[in-house]
């Protein structure tokens, strides 16, 4: 029974459902007005249910995919530890009990936000993964979507703020995919994903979007600050993140591609829980000063 329960929980992809929780929290937290507790975990723990929901359906639907790739053979499915019908209604179930909870108890703008997530992720980015390198532009909407949930469940859209977190978060997860892509692309063949770096055998096309994008998310990291989101703390901050990552960003390429990806992969595990928690910390400073 623990074994069972394990492997569901495993089918749900729990890293990046407490990413989508964290993220979530921070959009909800950032969002100008008093924070309502019970408010805030109905919408953290809903919005984490659907994500969940939203995983366990990605792998029902690739589990040819993980089957054929050695970084995703071992997981629940392709080992046949869960069924494709239990998987299937697992990742249904989880989808509409979320997506009601935040409609019920939280707001409809939040709940319609994370139905789109769980629909372009499950419906949208993971067929387009066999279609077209463009699913990873694709793919950064549901990933970037929950902390507008979070934002849309306190504050309101009409608010920039959300929006400015929302685009931090889709261009962080280019260099993100990117570079983790590039170590992969092997992999990636091997299941039949056309990715951008499955048709890049020199690596140019990969280091130029990890350059432009790179770029693009300096920018966006400091929106915040001119919308008076933050301050010097968070100002300071992330020049000191963005340069680091603009320096690995523009070092990824020739021989020692391999190694430059895989620091540049593991500094963006660092670099996006590292601004989003300068700015909390900076708006609490701001409103207790």
């Amino acid at each position: 029974m623990v074994a069972r329960i394990a492997d569901y929980v495993e089918l749900s992809k729990p890293g990046i459902t407490l990413f989508i929780a964290m993220s979530t929290a921070t959009g909800y937290i950032l969002a100008p007005g008093p924070v309502d507790h019970v408010l805030f975990w109905h919408t953290v723990i809903a919005t984490a249910v659907a994500a969940a929901g939203a995983a366990a359906l990605n792998e029902y639907f690739e589990r040819d995919v993980d089957a054929a790739m050695t970084r995703t053979v071992s997981r629940p499915l392709p080992s046949a530890r869960v069924r494709p019908t239990g998987a299937a209604v697992f990742g249904i179930l989880l989808g509409i009990a979320g997506v009601m909870n935040l409609f019920l108890n939280v707001r409809p703008t939040t709940a319609i936000i994370t139905a789109l997530a769980f629909v372009t992720y499950v419906f949208v980015y993971t067929p387009l993964k066999k279609i077209t390198p463009l699913c990873t532009l694709v793919g950064t909407l549901p990933g970037a979507l929950p902390i507008l949930a979070g934002w849309s469940a306190q504050g309101s859209l009409r608010d920039g703020g959300g929006w400015a977190l929302f685009a931090i978060l889709v261009l962080w997860q280019l260099p993100h995919f990117y570079s983790l892509a590039w170590l992969y692309r092997e992999d990636y063949q091997r299941g039949g994903l056309r990715m951008l770096t499955t048709m890049d055998p020199d690596g140019s096309k990969t280091r130029h979007a990890v350059e432009i994008s790179a770029v693009l998310l300096t920018i966006a990291a400091f929106v915040p600050m001119l919308m008076g989101m933050s301050g010097m703390l968070y100002g300071v901050g992330a020049l000191a993140l963005n340069i680091i990552l603009l320096r690995l960003a523009f070092k990824m390429k020739g021989a020692a591609m391999d190694s430059d990806a895989r620091r540049l992969f593991g500094f963006s595990l660092v670099y996006l829980p590292a601004i989003l928690a300068l700015l909390l910390v900076d708006a609490v400073r701001m409103l207790t000063f």
